[in-house]
């Protein structure tokens, strides 16, 4: 159970010290840990039965679990066990593969490791309050975040060092809006006919225009959440914007940049 509480230093002191004494709050942190496994159950109801049981006779906790139908006669469940005491944890995968075979995700032990559903949940409502997403958005994160963890561990890695780099790249998105967003801005005149200008936002997507008589190419154009912001720097480059012939070659994918293309060649 996740417990979220505000309140003085004290009053949280002393809240934990109640918690402890009637054992919601685990002192022996030190031998406490979630190890994630995966059993290879066939696909039939009630495979994951003799498992769940097993798990009860130890008395783990299940902070995690995740399995996926596959169009095979097995399916892959994998569960992260709160474990505290960590010597019982090898005693366990010795009884677990008389019941089926048990894999082991050998996360990176220099790494904090997220098992739960409620490291994506608060990872969403961080997005959402960084970035301004709408309901609908969040609730269409929430279940992206959750297959790209059941992607991670396919490949028996550790979410943290991708959440955690989306979230420092998030956090210089939501910097940078509005009057924050001051890109370098520099006019390179080719010819009488022609010029280039070149548009660096402060979080990288550069977008060049070219402009050559009555015509203007753009090449890529930023992030889509920054639409207002360089639409209305476009706006200012090139004149007469609304009624100009316009055409854009895009190099790579930038962020919902598909948005941001339709918005720009109205």
């Amino acid at each position: 159970m996740f417990i979220d509480a505000e309140g003085t230093e004290e009053q949280l002191k002393k809240a934990d010290i109640e918690l402890e004494k009637i054992g919601y709050l685990q002192s022996n942190a030190d031998r406490t840990s979630v190890v994630l496994l995966e059993f290879c159950l066939e696909d039939v109801p009630g495979s994951v039965t003799k498992v769940l049981t097993l798990i009860n006779d130890f008395n783990f906790n299940i902070s995690y679990i995740s399995s996926q139908e596959d169009g095979t006669g097995y399916q892959h469940f994998k569960m992260g066990l709160y474990v505290e005491d960590s010597d019982q944890i090898s005693v366990f995968i010795k009884e677990a593969e008389k019941i089926c075979k048990v894999r082991i995700i050998d996360y990176n032990s220099t790494e904090k490791v997220f098992d739960n559903s409620i490291f994506y949940k608060t990872f969403v409502m961080g997005l959402t309050q960084t970035m301004g997403l709408s309901e609908d958005i969040s609730i269409e994160l929430l279940v992206h975040v959750n297959l790209a963890m059941q992607t991670l561990d396919e490949q028996g890695l550790s979410p943290y060092r991708t959440f955690f780099s989306i979230s420092k790249f998030a956090e210089l998105l939501g910097a940078s809006k509005g009057r924050a967003f001051i890109p370098r801005i520099t006019t390179h005149k080719v010819s009488d006919r022609t010029d280039i200008t070149l548009i660096e936002p402060p979080c990288g997507s550069n977008t060049t225009i070219i402009r050559s008589n009555d015509k203007v190419l753009f090449v890529d154009s930023g992030y889509a959440c920054y639409t207002d912001e360089m639409l209305e720097i476009i706006k200012k480059v090139v004149v007469d914007f609304d009624n100009t012939k316009k055409t854009i070659l895009i190099t790579h994918a930038d962020v919902t940049i598909a948005v941001y293309c339709l918005c720009l060649m109205k």
